[in-house]
């Protein structure tokens, strides 16, 4: 061991050397795979360590179990309480059911909600509690501590950092002698960076650590250039694993200070790119901060000189919304839809506010779709046709029948904006579908599309506007099979 390290990150190694064997009984030891797409873009050697592939879809689940296995069968019979966005909470649901105990998982009020419904699949209460990450950790361990339960930090406690570092553990020993240069790790709280390092570093000391962390939220970066915990001006992030401020008096703080050699500071269009990156070379899915680690490596290790660069791949825990969303920017060059929809050429009404408001499906879901020349009042949709069965098209010839005052829709039908030529492929993301033609289908609204259009009105109990449904050169009856034949 390497007496160059602090007696906090000498306890932290120590610690993860103690917990592995009991915790590798109820985790997987991830692969560490080469990227040959990726080695090619930076010209150094890129391996991915695949923490995506972990039970719970995170590492996080090795924190929480060095955690439970720390605690008596009675302090666990007695309940835990944490604070988490998601991970860590899926990781405390799944240790709790491999190790027995019962447990509350708060979040703050804008947790994912994908993660959130993983976490009551498992049969523990969720609490919202807080308005954001810092207040909900500060609100739960109050809670914990009137309640007589024990508090699991996502990231201020020693047994987690030492679970956590049971990957930088895994990483020596599947590298087997090959020389490394870096490891970049995604950064929060720093639970998974302390670990990691002191892990590593304690057996290779020259290996360079690289902490990865938003533009748009990045806590921990701040706090060490400021030599104290500082708080931050958040704004959202796709990296929502890595938000949050840090509490005080955490012992990542100094941790972070001595072990982490280099901070990289990401953009949100950089880690869209990075996670498109990824699922175009390697066809696996990974969440925001997986992408934002992925993102620091190929801004910033390009033609790096001695051994392979390990990027830890931290979890695949991905709404689709966020993946859509994502996958759209990343293909834009990091422009918003709307911008596009400014360029010369490019329809502005009311094709722009529909743009705006798929940016923002949630919040705005499920009112009145009603065009009045080119003017929207109110606007709303809901998904339609990811296979290309003629949606599309219908939706085109809804939206050229609206802008002409002729229809009103009700909330509950089927209808989509299609937006002009700027995706190379179908985005379905709760009300979003972008097609690159449609331009071209809008101006060839032949009769077997309107005779589609007329059938999804039926079916949805919607008046058909004068004219769809029907040729008006060539009158006549019937209807084609939607499928096209």
């Amino acid at each position: 061991m390497s007496e160059r390290l602090s007696a906090l990150a000498r306890e932290a190694a120590a610690k993860t050397r103690t917990i592995s064997e009991r915790l590798h009984r109820h985790a997987i030891v991830t692969a560490l795979t080469g990227w040959a797409a990726a080695t090619e873009e930076t010209g150094t050697e890129i391996l991915l360590k695949c923490e995506h592939q972990q039970k719970t879809g995170s590492f996080k689940v090795r924190g929480a179990l060095a955690k439970l296995l720390s605690l008596s069968d009675e302090q666990r019979d007695r309940g835990v309480v944490t604070a988490s966005t998601g991970n860590h909470g899926l990781g405390v649901a799944h240790a709790l059911c491999a190790l027995g105990g019962t447990g509350l998982v708060c979040v703050p009020e804008h947790a994912s909600p994908v993660k959130v419904a993983a976490i009551r699949r498992y049969g523990v209460e969720v609490r919202v509690l807080g308005a954001n990450p810092l207040e909900t950790e500060n609100r739960a361990r109050l809670l914990a501590a009137e309640a007589g339960m024990s508090y699991i930090s996502p990231y201020n406690d020693l047994d987690v950092i030492a679970g956590q570092g049971t990957v930088g553990e895994e990483i020596l020993e599947q590298l087997d002698g090959r020389p490394v240069d870096a490891v970049v790790v995604a950064v929060g709280g720093g639970g998974l960076i302390s670990g990691i390092g002191a892990s590593v570093k304690s057996v290779l000391p020259g290996v360079r650590l690289i902490g990865a962390s938003p533009v748009n939220d990045a806590a921990m970066a701040a706090s060490v250039r400021a030599g104290e915990v500082t708080q931050v001006d958040a704004r959202p992030t796709i990296s929502d694993g890595t938000a949050g401020g840090i509490e005080e008096g955490s012992i990542t703080l100094p941790l972070c200070a001595e072990l982490v050699d280099e901070w990289v500071l990401v953009t949100e269009p950089e880690i869209h790119s990075a996670l498109r990156f990824m699922i175009d070379t390697q066809h696996q899915l990974i969440e925001g901060a997986a992408a934002m680690a992925i993102a620091a490596a190929l801004k910033t290790r390009r033609g790096s000189s001695g051994g392979a660069t390990v990027i830890v791949s931290c979890g695949a825990n991905i709404s689709s919304t966020a993946l859509a969303e994502a996958l759209l920017s990343a293909h834009l060059g990091g422009r918003r839809l709307v911008e596009v929809l400014q360029r010369p050429g490019h329809a502005r009404a009311p094709a722009l506010a529909v743009a705006e408001h798929l940016l923002q499906p949630v919040r705005r879901r499920g009112t009145v779709v009603d065009f009045r020349d080119d003017r929207p009042l109110a606007i709303g949709c809901e998904l339609v046709d990811p296979a290309g069965t003629g949606a599309i098209t219908d939706a085109v010839l809804v939206l050229r029948a609206a802008r002409a005052g002729q229809h009103r829709l009700p909330a509950d039908a089927a209808v989509l904006l299609v937006l002009h030529d700027v995706v190379e492929y179908v985005v379905v993301a709760h009300v979003v579908v972008v097609h690159p033609h449609a331009e071209r289908v809008a101006d060839r609204a032949d009769r077997r599309c309107a005779d589609r259009l007329a059938e999804h009105a039926r079916a949805v109990d919607v008046g058909v506007p004068r004219g769809i449904g029907e040729d008006r050169e060539h009158p006549r009856g019937g209807h084609v099979d939607p499928t096209g034949h």
